[in-house]
């Protein structure tokens, strides 16, 4: 089947994109002024040999900065109670502390759920983000989800 030639309909494809739901991650980082962290959702397992995570980050963010730093962050998930969580992150009210975790990033204290990875690469791909590849290394679980989706939270995206 061949594809249509002509101008692609960025209405439509926004629409289609939006359908792909997505969980609000909570991305932990280390820099200057201690534990840093981020809402993110463009982000998937990339392998099992070694396990392996890619989250897109905008080349501009304090967090891609701290991670090519750091060559480290953690990814933290929140439930449903603990939504204001996510809006004190989303306003820089949560940087400061975070708990101690085997890579050089904070753990996100209200987090249920998370993984620690240590980065292996960063891609500049041309757009306006970069993809993080690195390695899991570490998780923890102190509770049970389901985690925040990003439309719960009336984002239409997070990075």
């Amino acid at each position: 089947m061949r594809a249509r030639q002509g101008r692609m309909s960025t209405d439509a494809a926004s629409q289609a994109l939006k359908q792909v739901e997505s969980t609000l991650l909570i991305v932990g980082s280390q820099g200057e002024g201690g534990a840093h962290f981020m809402v993110a959702n463009w982000a998937t397992q990339a392998s099992f040999e070694p396990w392996r995570y890619v989250l897109a980050m905008k080349k501009t963010s304090r967090t891609i900065r701290n991670v090519r730093e750091k060559k480290a962050f953690t990814v933290n998930l929140l439930d449903d109670a603990h939504k204001d969580v996510v809006k004190r992150v989303l306003k820089g009210a949560a940087d400061g502390k975070g708990d101690e975790s085997p890579v050089d990033a904070p753990r996100l204290p209200d987090a249920y759920a998370g993984f620690d990875c240590e980065v292996v690469d960063v891609l500049d791909t041309g757009g306006d983000h970069a993809l993080v590849v690195a390695d899991v290394k570490d998780g923890w679980k102190r509770g049970d989800g389901p985690p925040v989706r990003v439309d719960e939270m009336k984002l239409s995206y997070a990075g």
